[in-house]
């Protein structure tokens, strides 16, 4: 594990530091120089606009001019400015602090796996702010949108992600009391009831058929440490990887203390799953020297019977088209009942369903057939 209690967090502290402080080549290297630029268009944008409105409002008034508003554009377009830079501003310490561990960092991304669930839920994914440790665990944060219209809603979160020492069956333990919309939905999974007070603060999803593998992960040892420190997480075990999810109100870039907590308990969590990683083996995926795990201990996506969907496509189809050909055809039949009754002459084109193909109305036509006899 990376030696996370050294790291120098100064910089996340530092309220100070500005773009000048950086080489354009660092910056354009991390990503920061187009968010940058991207802010200082959204400015100026929203400036003119402000100028625009103004000027409109002041030629309606009476004696006003536009050189009388220039102070309340002036602190406008300051607190505008401060407000939006504030984003950027932050991720130059995020950078900073990267710079002074020899951390690699990126600005943003689209996620680069889709094999946590997490990843796979919504659209408009992206990955912000990401620090690629030496020993290839990286921390970022994520945001990602469901729903469409004003049905849409946007989260926002704080993930790492930890290499283990070999491949496990793919586990999720939903935190109960974290903000993180972490689920299992739609896929084959399995809740198992783990012993003691472990259910009142985590939920554990498995794949089918996996609960002794499990429970030589989930030692009592380990549920204790998560129970102590972790329930403020949700967890994602997948292939040899570790993911760790906080929600983002408690955002460890915020302060050196913050992300300093949140490294030494990904780190406390992470030694505990490897420790019992290192003696797993799944039986099912032939020798345990090969390290590796049997499809059936991944979660894989609900599919729709072959056979229920063709019913479901009959179905649509008849509603479609079948059922008002029906109703058009009972219709017929019982106007043809309607003359004979009334002895109306069978004719198509009579006056009775003239009315009635004209306003659609039954009582016209029944008015009509009366009339009619």
């Amino acid at each position: 594990m990376h030696d996370y209690e050294n790291l120098n967090y100064s910089a996340l502290d530092d309220k100070s530091i500005r773009s000048k402080d950086f080489t354009q080549e660092r910056l354009i290297a991390s990503g920061l120089s187009k968010q940058r630029n991207n802010v200082l268009t959204a400015v100026a944008i929203l400036i003119l606009a402000i100028v625009l409105a103004l000027h409109a409002l002041l030629l309606i008034s009476d004696g006003w001019s536009l050189l009388a508003a220039l102070p309340i554009i002036a602190l406008l377009s300051v607190f505008l400015a401060r407000s939006l830079n504030l984003e950027v501003r932050r991720r130059f310490r995020v950078l900073k602090f990267a710079l002074d561990n020899n951390l690699h960092y990126i600005a943003e991304k689209a996620p680069a796996t889709r094999a946590p669930i997490m990843f796979d839920i919504g659209h408009s994914k992206i990955q912000s702010d990401i620090l690629i440790f030496p020993n290839q665990s990286f921390c970022a944060r994520y945001s990602y949108t469901v729903g469409s219209g004003k049905n849409q809603s946007t989260y926002h979160l704080f993930f790492m992600r930890v290499k283990l020492s070999r491949k496990v069956p793919h586990l999720i333990l939903n935190g109960k009391k974290n903000g993180v919309k972490l689920s299992p939905a739609g896929h084959h999974v399995q809740e198992l009831k783990l012993e003691g007070d472990f259910g009142k603060y985590f939920r554990l999803f498995i794949p089918p058929n996996y609960h002794i593998d499990a429970l030589q992960i989930f030692t009592p040892d380990v549920m204790q440490t998560l129970i102590d420190i972790g329930q403020q997480l949700d967890i994602e075990l997948v292939g040899d990887e570790l993911y760790v999810y906080q929600s983002l109100s408690n955002n460890p870039y915020k302060s050196s203390n913050d992300m300093r907590n949140f490294l030494a308990t990904v780190s406390l969590i992470a030694a505990q799953f490897d420790k019992q990683v290192k003696t797993y083996s799944d039986t099912r995926a032939g020798s345990v020297a090969s390290g590796r795990v049997h499809q059936s201990g991944t979660l894989v996506k609900k599919r729709i019977n072959k056979y229920l969907r063709i019913v479901v496509i009959i179905i649509v189809l008849l509603i479609t088209f079948a059922i008002p050909i029906i109703i058009r055809l009972a219709a017929v039949n019982y106007f043809e009942q309607m003359r004979s009754e009334y002895q109306v002459p069978q004719d198509p084109t009579s006056r009775c369903l003239d009315e009635y193909r004209l306003h659609d109305n039954f009582d016209i036509f029944q008015q009509c057939m009366i009339e009619s006899r």
